[in-house]
């Protein structure tokens, strides 16, 4: 139960409250003007505000078959282990163009060629540094979820011009594709220059080790010729006691003159008089036709491609800023808390002037 102090005090409590309502209720005018005139600065705000509008590029990995064109090479060399030339994956590909995307020469780039000339040019050129502070803020590059799309990639552009916005973002993804597909041709053409070139050293290492074999082997020929022709050997004769292929593999690897005066003028007529030593070369034929395939190889930059468009940026038609329906709700909430505040006061005032 209540002592009579305490219902004294909701007594109170209760007056007091009833008395600022009907304080409030008495300057209902006051509120009411200060309400309406905020809520009316603020349409007027909505109305004449300049409206912003917003677009982007969706962007995703490449196809397998968008990267095949930079895997050629493997396919021709049959190079399964990527031992010759590096294997490009889609992830490996789509990371670099995620790097031009990110680059700071990129941005320049496009500031000066898609954003600055649509500008004043005073505006230009007296606030320099503020445009650049600016255009960090009108381009961005988002990745919108990244726990369950973390490849999915954004190029957002906010702007009060919406075709002017639509263009600079489909640009500044079309550069991005452009500037990736440029790098990546360079270092697959390098490779494909470091490879010709490791190709043709081989093979003409091993035109020379058999040329070299070819010299040494008429010079043990002709040797052996004039020791069979001063022995008077004609024919071949094999060694007592061995079999015609081991006595034979005996003569050809110790005794050549064996082989007796005519076969040895007949090969050595043969290798005096043969023409190149390539149907000799076990290796050289394989090797030549990798050679041939890489030198006609040329990557064309049209069967590529380094990132899906998801969906490129349209021209939009409603702006996300000003939000007029949500100005003018909370300017009104507002107006009106501004309102009760003012007639608080100025119903305090008017009774401190009558006591």
């Amino acid at each position: 139960m209540k002592s009579p102090a305490q219902q004294r005090q909701g007594s109170d409590d209760e007056i007091d409250l009833f008395e600022l309502a009907l304080l409030i209720w008495q300057e209902k005018v006051t509120v009411l003007l200060v309400t309406v005139f905020v809520t009316v600065l603020a349409v007027f705000y909505a109305l004449f505000a300049t409206p912003v509008y917003e677009t982007e590029v969706t962007l995703l990995p490449p196809h397998a078959s968008d990267i095949q064109g930079y895997n050629q090479g493997l396919i021709a060399l049959k190079d399964t282990d990527s031992s010759w030339l590096t294997k490009h994956t889609t992830k490996s590909v789509y990371d670099t163009f995620l790097k031009r995307l990110y680059s700071k020469e990129l941005r320049n780039q496009i500031m000066e060629e898609l954003y600055l000339p649509r500008l004043p040019e005073k505006e230009e050129i007296l606030n320099r540094q503020a445009l650049q502070q600016r255009f960090e803020k009108i381009v961005s590059v988002r990745r919108p979820d990244p726990k369950n799309t973390p490849d999915l990639y954004t190029v957002q552009v906010r702007l009060s011009d919406p075709e002017h916005a639509a263009e600079l973002a489909n640009g500044y993804v079309e550069l991005a594709v452009q500037q990736a597909k440029q790098r990546l041709k360079a270092d697959v053409e390098a490779e494909y220059t470091r490879v010709q070139l490791d190709l043709e050293a081989q093979l003409a290492s091993l035109l020379q080790q058999a040329e070299q074999e070819r010299k040494s082997e008429l010079t043990k020929l002709t040797e052996a010729l004039w020791i069979a022709e001063s022995l008077g050997l004609e024919q071949p004769i094999l060694p007592d006691g061995k079999s015609t292929i081991e006595g034979a593999a005996y003569v050809d690897r110790n005794l050549l003159y064996m082989r007796g005066a005519k076969a040895l003028q007949a090969q050595i007529r043969v290798l005096e008089e043969r023409d190149s030593e390539v149907p000799f070369i076990d290796e050289y034929p394989e090797l030549a036709a990798k050679l041939a395939l890489l030198r006609a190889f040329k990557l064309d930059d049209r069967q590529v491609n380094v990132a899906t468009i998801d969906e490129a940026a349209e021209v939009p038609i409603k702006p996300v800023q000003p939000k007029k329906t949500l100005i003018v709700v909370i300017s009104g909430l507002v107006g009106g808390a501004l309102g009760v505040g003012a007639a608080l006061v100025v119903a305090l005032i008017k009774r401190r002037r009558r006591a």
